[in-house]
């Protein structure tokens, strides 16, 4: 079976670094891997809407309803209570 499929430039960009950080001489494998890697996800990674969870995470910062830590420590502590 042949697929034939246009990607982007940002892709097309992200898929070399991918394969410039995985050793990955050529495309097809490197797009393989990828399709691959995202098939074999929990239902809730392919399934969850990031995008609205990004405009939610922004209207909460814009809101103040945010935590800041002064080191890794009291953010442990916090998690911890």
């Amino acid at each position: 079976m042949k697929i034939t499929i246009d990607i982007s430039e940002e892709i097309l960009k992200e898929i070399e670094e991918f394969k410039q950080r995985q050793n990955i001489s050529d495309d097809s494998t490197a797009i393989f891997t990828l399709i691959k890697s995202a098939l074999s996800l929990p239902e809730y990674f392919r399934t969850f809407d990031w995008q609205k969870a990004e405009i939610q995470a922004d209207e909460n910062i814009l809101d103040g309803n945010i935590k800041t830590f002064e080191d890794v420590d009291e953010f442990i502590s916090e998690l911890n209570s």
